[in-house]
Formats: structure tokens, sequence, C-alpha cells
């Protein structure tokens, strides 16, 4: 509570709602529980109160802040930039000498001018945070041929049973046509059979063997 002076503010384009961990603070003030707060680093503060809150500035004008929430576990106040626009406050923004140390306090760039990610420099803390990402492999095995690869799934059990009385099913796909064969089986332990049976089948209808299988996951 006395890492930072109680009169101060720190504004937050993050915060949902104003919060504050000083009760005198507050004008108007009644007691509820209104849950939790979350902070950046997942920790959690329960909300124990809401409230008015009046600043008086030094040209004698003052800002009431309404719904402000009050939880005491908190070592600073937040300031909720958007709330602030929601009750109709006009914020304006000096310009720096560079975007860096907008992002180094405000966290998020949301409410600046556009700007061209070549503005920003690398940020090991966003790196961290996996708000920089590595691009995802985008290479997909495929084929032309029916029956070269086949994607395999066992569902179940399902919450009704069919019209056979079965919960469980299994499907192929033909990655090649896009064909698709349901095949109901009494339980997973009867899905070895229903796989030989299909092959057997398939190689009598198209004149070949399968080739590969994928498996998804297993529901």
């Amino acid at each position: 509570m006395g890492l930072f002076p109680s009169h101060t503010w720190f504004l937050d384009s993050g915060a949902s709602f104003h919060v504050t961990p000083h009760r005198k603070w507050f004008t108007y003030s009644e007691a509820k529980s209104l849950g939790k707060v979350r902070l950046g680093d997942s920790h959690q503060c329960d909300v124990v109160g809401i409230g008015e809150i009046s600043i008086h500035f030094g040209d004698d004008s003052q800002l009431t802040m309404k719904n402000v929430c009050h939880a005491p576990q908190l070592t600073c106040r937040l300031m909720s930039v958007g709330q602030l626009d929601d009750n109709g406050c006009n914020l304006t923004w000096r310009p720096r000498p560079h975007v860096t140390k907008w992002h180094g306090m405000l966290s998020q760039c949301s409410c600046l001018p556009r700007l061209s990610f070549s503005d920003f420099e690398l940020c090991k803390h966003c790196q961290h945070g996996k708000q920089t990402k590595n691009t995802h492999n985008t290479h997909v095995d495929s084929s032309t041929r029916p029956l070269d690869l086949v994607s395999m799934d066992v569902c179940g059990p399902m919450p009704s049973r069919s019209l056979d009385g079965v919960l469980h099913f299994t499907t192929f796909i033909d990655d090649a046509t896009k064909k698709v064969w349901v095949c109901p089986i009494k339980g997973k332990y009867n899905v070895f059979p229903t796989v030989k049976k299909w092959l057997a089948s398939t190689k009598l209808e198209k004149g070949h063997k399968t080739r590969s299988f994928t498996f998804e996951q297993w529901r």
C-alpha cells in the first residue's frame, strides 16, 4: 500500500473500470461484494464496494468519477480511459519524442493516431506475453488420388442413441474426394473390427488399398 502516494492516479487504457484501494477518498460509497478484479499478472483482488470520488484540480475545477470500485488489496489507483470516454470526457494526448514511450506507459496504443509497426522497437515484455508470435506452419499434407490419405475419427458416447441403439460412431474422410463414411459402432472396443471391414469394402469398391491414415483425437 505504500508503493505510491495515496493521491496518485494511473491512467490505464486497459482497465475496464476505475478502482482504488483507499476507502477514505470516497464522497459516497456502498459496501457490497462485486466479485473480483483480475490484474495484468493474473492476480485477483476482491471488490468490496462501489461509489463516487471527486478529484479537485488547481484551477478550482473538479472531476467526479462514478462507479469507482473499492479493492483494498490493490497497491495503486487506476483510472479507466474507457470509462472516462463513456462518461463524455475528452482525452487529449500530448505528443512524445518516440511512440515506444507511449507503449511503455500505456501498454496499449489503440487510443493513439495511426501508427506503423516500424515505429516500434521490439518489446521483450510483449514477446514474453506472446503478443509477438512466429507464423504458423502452413504446410498441409494432401493427396490427389482416392484413398491415398484418409482421416479417421471416433466419436461418442453421444447424448442420445441412434435408431440402432448405439452411442458411438466412426468416421472416415477421403482427403482427395472429401467423401465421408459414417459407421455406427457399439463401443470404442469395436473400432478395430470396423476399420478392417471398411478397408475391405473400399478396396473392393476402388480396386486399390488405402495407403495412409490420420487419426483425430478421440472424443
